[in-house]
């Protein structure tokens, strides 16, 4: 009787009057209900039902309760603490609303909501019964399986699959034989199972023919257990178990067929057929039905369970979000180590760097006394400005790693949908415009500078040539700032918003549903509607119509997902062919694109044309010439590699040849902001002055643990026939000298390494080990080549070279700027005063 349920008592020997839905939600409030003495709860649902429950008839006076809600759906709470809040309303079945806590259990309350969810969450459609067909007296169940990589049609020719009757357990039965039971067409070889359910899944796990799944069957059917569930089909039968004790076995006849496709509830004792198996759904109320089964994810709550290739895959699933909160996906902001400390190191390089770049500048630029100085120092500037709020931006995401840790997975909503979110994401995009705008810039004055003359003077500073670049730098600030924010803009709303965030009570909606999403869930809910494009505030409204109004609705607890609104709030670079903000997309990377080429163009123009200017004006311009276009090849390189293969893999993400979404960490925070790092180095002499010093403290120390490691070895020495010989020998002392020594002297040679110049060291036979240094009468032939000294034909001194950190320096010839004269010709001496007392040799 309906006054024995919920009333504390087990009148059921499993205790199922007392665990009914129905009793999950009772009254504070008692009364003496019929049929029971004392006082008890009442359900919610029997208050005002028209049937009193209640003696005195209270339990149908509606001003007695404790209420919320409005006219439909106005009901009865537990208290008058019961905090009220809005529900869901019914468009079909026999109750007007349902509860927040009761969207999404399974249970059809209102007669479609779960199918809304299973859409809201994009549930598969799973297929747990198999096609049968019956050929005479014999039914064949035809096991359905993919092929994966068929080429064509004839590969269906072959034989592939094998016929076989199924039969669990594997007892005797008497009175059936296996030409009575059902023939299972099945694959001839093993399957991956992970993606079949229901009977698929148990006959082809149950006969050997899954690779990693087990039989989920454990216990076979009896008539004790299962003949009250199926009274009009079960005959039962005699069987032996494999101890050959005798049962009396469950079997259902089906046309001329028999069969016991049962699994066996152990704990709640009912039976279930194989279609129930292993489909994702709890049907034996503790999970038996589903425990061995390999082609699902248990939700972190225990109580949800999800297809298994719906794990990792980018979407949430489960109400807990477990599905992608957990160990093997991605938990953090930025979840590799690699990814944590390259942000760190970039963003500290970056911002140090560039600030001292910009202090640097802004003391400069009003010392510039020509056009040419102050157009490129203003553009260095700018440079280091953009380059600044990229390494800001690193900071800032490092640190909010940080902060989170394992949490933002759990926390990410209101990261993406906060303000501060879409504020990082035009930070980022301003200062990578602002330094590629600024880098074409000087690309071209520095083309145009070279093309019409480099000896040229530069005309002097005048007020209106200085309004003229504080005008142009505002406007690259200002084109690249109003590039940055025209996603974020409420008026372009449609287009840039990626989806929407409910408040995780409405299990209705999981993560950050888009606009598809948002059109297949109205569907579900209206039914039918026409196709058309549907603005946000549009589908804003049609959600709301979804739930009641009496407690400000759910319109408060919605939040926008703008366009920065990903995991490290940068640039969406990856968009797909249907997005709707690809066009826009698409233009911001023919920008950058079109910046590159020019710069490329740019600087190979500059190189043809330095060139050619150096090969006129001497070495004075050559070797700074050089100097200029290695840094420039070094730019060129590494603007290239970190722009040039991101916008080649931003175009394939597009048109769908390759899915990059797994990249865009690594793009963000590693690949493009490196010129941010190394830009400042390229423009500023003083960082390029410390590499060349931390180089050559490397070079020194590097020769050091050489020159120690040579005196080590032993000398090799010449054969007698060699120092014997007629004629002078030449003997290399140092690369670029070359010594006639005559006879009778002998010499030992000693190849050595220095600095990674390979060197020669002599002794001569006077018995003078001097090592790294060798004192020789030289009589012609000498020729020397020190930073552009040459000494040649027939100038007789002493020559002392010797070799340190790598660099060979000649202490002969070192003298002041000078022409010499030998045997009428001019050379060229080194540039530098006498430093070790020798006079320069007389010619």
């Amino acid at each position: 009787h309906k006054h024995r349920f919920c009333d504390g008592f087990n009148d059921c020997p499993d205790g199922s009057d007392e665990v009914d839905p129905m009793c999950l939600h009772l009254t504070t409030t008692r009364c003496f209900r019929k049929g029971h003495p004392g006082m008890r709860p009442l359900a919610l649902p029997w208050i005002g039902d028209e049937v009193e429950d209640c003696l005195d008839g209270k339990d149908e006076d509606g001003s007695v309760w404790p209420s919320c809600g409005e006219d439909i759906t106005k009901r009865v709470v537990n208290d008058d603490n019961t905090k009220c809040k809005d529900v869901f309303l019914c468009r079909t079945g026999s109750v007007n609303f349902v509860d927040y806590e009761s969207l999404c259990d399974g249970v059809e309350s209102c007669g479609s909501e779960n199918k809304i969810c299973k859409v809201s969450r994009g549930f598969p459609e799973i297929f747990t019964s198999v096609h049968r067909y019956k050929t005479g007296h014999t039914t064949t169940k035809n096991l359905l399986h993919c092929l994966p990589g068929m080429k064509s049609l004839d590969f269906l020719k072959k034989d592939l699959c094998q016929q076989s009757p199924f039969r669990f357990p594997m007892h005797k039965t008497f009175g059936i034989n296996d030409a009575q039971r059902p023939k299972l067409q099945k694959p001839l070889y093993k399957q991956d199972c992970d993606n079949m359910y229901g009977e698929t899944y148990v006959f082809m796990s149950c006969t050997d023919s899954c690779t990693n799944s087990k039989c989920p069957l454990t216990e076979y059917p009896k008539v004790s257990v299962c003949k009250d569930q199926f009274p009009q089909s079960f005959a039962g039968t005699f069987a032996r178990d494999t101890d050959g004790d005798p049962y009396l076995a469950f079997v259902v006849r089906e046309r001329n067929t028999y069969h016991s496709d049962f699994f066996v509830c152990e704990k709640s004792k009912k039976c279930i057929p194989y279609s129930k198996v292993c489909d994702l759904v709890d049907d034996c109320d503790n999970f038996e039905d589903e425990a061995q089964c390999t082609n699902h994810f248990q939700c972190a709550d225990e109580m949800q369970l999800i297809p298994k290739p719906q794990k990792c895959d980018g979407t949430f699933h489960c109400l807990d979000l477990s599905d992608e909160c957990n160990e093997q996906c991605s938990k953090q902001m930025l979840q590799r180590a690699f990814l944590k400390i390259v942000s760190w190191i970039f963003g500290i390089l970056a911002v140090i760097f560039n600030v001292t770049n910009i202090w640097r500048g802004i003391k400069k630029i009003p010392k510039c006394k020509n056009i040419r100085t102050l157009n490129n120092k203003a553009l260095v500037l700018l440079i280091s400005l953009g380059d600044f709020m990229v390494g800001l931006y690193l900071l800032i995401v490092s640190a909010n790693d940080f902060h989170y840790g394992d949490k933002f997975c759990n926390l990410q909503a209101s990261w993406r949908t906060g303000s501060f979110c879409s504020f990082l994401g035009v930070i980022s995009i301003s200062g990578s415009f602002i330094s590629m705008f600024s880098m074409t810039s000087l690309s071209l004055l520095r083309f145009f500078v070279i093309k019409g003359s480099l000896l040229l003077s530069s005309p002097p500073v005048t007020r209106s040539h200085a309004v003229k670049i504080i005008v142009f730098s505002l406007g690259v600030v200002g084109i690249s700032v109003a590039l940055s924010i025209i996603p974020i803009v409420s008026y372009f709303e449609d287009f840039f918003t990626n989806g929407l965030s409910y408040d995780p009570r409405l299990k209705l909606f999981l993560g950050f549903p888009g606009k598809a999403k948002h059109l297949s869930i109205i569907n579900a809910y209206n039914g039918r509607m026409k196709a058309r494009p549907m603005s946000w505030d549009l589908i804003k409204n049609l959600m709301q119509e979804m739930f009641s109004r009496d407690y400000g609705g759910i319109s408060s607890q919605v939040k926008t997902v703008e366009f920065y609104g990903n995991k490290v709030c940068f640039f969406k670079f990856f968009v797909t062919s249907k997005d709707p903000q690809r066009y826009f997309v698409w233009c911001v990377q023919g920008i950058y694109l079109f910046c590159l080429v020019i710069i490329a163009v740019c600087y190979i123009s500059i190189a043809a044309i330095s060139k050619k200017i150096s090969a006129g004006v001497g070495n004075r311009f050559a070797g700074r010439n050089r100097k200029t276009q290695r840094k420039i090849q070094i730019m060129i390189v590494t603007d290239f590699l970190c722009w040039f293969p991101f916008i080649t893999i931003c175009f394939l993400h597009s048109f769908e040849v390759l899915d990059a979404t797994d990249w865009y960490s690594f793009f963000s925070v590693v690949i493009l902001p490196i010129n941010s790092v190394l830009n400042p180095i390229f423009y500023d002499q003083i960082y390029s002055n410390l590499a060349a010093y931390v180089k050559s403290l490397c070079g020194k120390t590097y020769n050091i643990i050489l020159s120690k490691m040579e005196l080590r070895r032993p000398p090799t020495e010449l054969s007698p026939e060699e120092n014997e010989e007629e004629g002078p020998r030449k003997v290399k002392i140092n690369d670029g000298i070359k010594v006639n020594v005559s006879n009778p002297l002998k010499s030992i040679n000693h190849r050595r390494n220095v600095g990674g110049v390979l060197t020669n060291r002599s002794t001569i036979s006077q018995g003078r080990n001097l090592e790294n240094q060798v004192e020789s009468t030289v009589h012609s032939n000498i020729t020397a080549t020190h930073e552009g000294a040459i000494i040649e034909d027939g100038i007789e001194g002493t020559a002392i070279t010797e070799s340190f950190g790598g660099i060979n320096k000649s202490k002969a010839t070192q003298s002041l700027p000078c022409r010499l004269r030998a045997n009428g010709r001019k050379v060229a001496t080194k540039r530098g005063e006498n430093r070790n007392g020798f006079k320069r040799p007389s010619v």
